[in-house]
């Protein structure tokens, strides 16, 4: 076990970029139905989308425009 080193900028000075890989790790089911939960940790490899793309998902408006993330 270590530590992860973790971005220093501020989120609001972090430039957001579709495309770039991120990463989702646990341990909970690993399929939308007829599925059960894993023993073991998982891991799953994502892009991030744009943020018009994200906004156009999630229905947030400008105010909340950089609340989210998202990546498929």
């Amino acid at each position: 076990v270590r530590t992860i080193p973790l971005d220093p900028l501020a989120i609001g000075k972090r430039r957001i970029v579709a495309g770039t890989p991120v990463y989702a790790f646990g341990w909970g089911w690993t399929a939308a139905e007829k599925s059960a939960a894993t023993d073991y940790l998982q891991i799953v490899a994502m892009g991030l989308s744009t943020e018009q793309a994200c906004a156009a998902t999630t229905g947030f408006d400008k105010a909340l425009a950089s609340a989210a993330l998202c990546a498929k």
